[in-house]
């Protein structure tokens, strides 16, 4: 008797045949899922693009491409370093950066006064940040969506919530921590961005150094084309906090908190 009429071809081929409907079934309800998610962040982007704050600080950050988060428990600030482009404490924390003199860094740093401060922030260069709405920026995709990624093309939302998961974790170790975090984002071209994380050990008197790249596809929607910096502007915009009293903080004392907390 030929297999293909055997008991047990019929059943193997009934076990298949399930396999595969439940199979196209997550698949197109994860499809469909995960195509809301990528709606709902297309259409947030959007929103955020639009507003007069985006465009200023887009416009000031494609003259620079550099970006520098900080985080200690008195002070949490993203500056995009476009104060002067003649300051040379710009070229030389630049330059810190780049030679991965941590004790340099903060010496650029306690170069600047209150004045600079206060400047940057009127030029939207300089914004406080809460480091909760960095954590809890990627929203939980859940069983269906993650699957019906798998189906879709590339979509640079999930880089963006990967670099902010990166800044996330960074963020909670050094709430748990007598660690100062310094995080500079250095644009690289329209789609890389490459992340160099320095940590201070304020009891131990040590420095840590690492660094990540990160590719994101540029998204095209209605003949415009968002590239690398246009997301980290949108990551800091949705990391921003409007609390009068933090930002009064930040002005009154990041320079303080700062030379306070220089390594020795």
């Amino acid at each position: 008797m030929s297999f293909w009429n055997t008991k047990a071809f019929r059943i193997s081929a009934i076990v298949v045949a399930a396999l595969l409907t439940i199979f196209l079934i997550i698949g197109s309800i994860g499809y469909s899922k995960a195509g809301k998610f990528i709606k709902e962040f297309e259409e947030d982007f959007k929103r955020i693009s639009e507003t007069d704050q985006f465009k200023t600080r887009i416009t000031k950050l494609k003259q620079t491409n550099s970006v520098l988060l900080m985080m200690h428990e008195v002070f949490k600030f993203i500056w995009i370093l476009d104060i002067n482009k003649n300051d040379k404490t710009r070229e030389k924390f630049i330059e810190a950066i780049k030679t991965k003199d941590s004790f340099k860094i903060f010496e650029c740093l306690a170069e600047l006064d209150r004045n600079k401060v206060v400047e940057a922030m009127d030029l939207s260069c300089l914004l406080a940040f809460d480091p909760e709405k960095i954590s809890k920026l990627k929203p939980k995709f859940g069983f269906f969506a993650t699957i019906g990624f798998l189906f879709r093309k590339r979509h640079p939302m999930k880089d963006i919530y990967k670099i902010s998961e990166k800044i996330g974790i960074k963020l909670k170790d050094c709430e748990k921590s007598a660690l100062i975090l310094i995080l500079f984002l250095d644009i690289l071209d329209d789609k890389k961005i490459e992340i160099s994380e320095f940590d201070y050990d304020k009891i131990k008197h040590n420095f840590d150094f690492s660094s990540d790249t990160f590719i994101l596809n540029p998204l095209k929607r209605n003949d415009k084309t968002y590239i690398s910096a246009d997301f980290i502007i949108y990551l800091a915009e949705k990391a921003a906090t409007d609390s009068e009293a933090i930002i009064e903080e930040l002005k009154q004392n990041l320079i303080l908190a700062i030379k306070e907390n220089m390594p020795k």
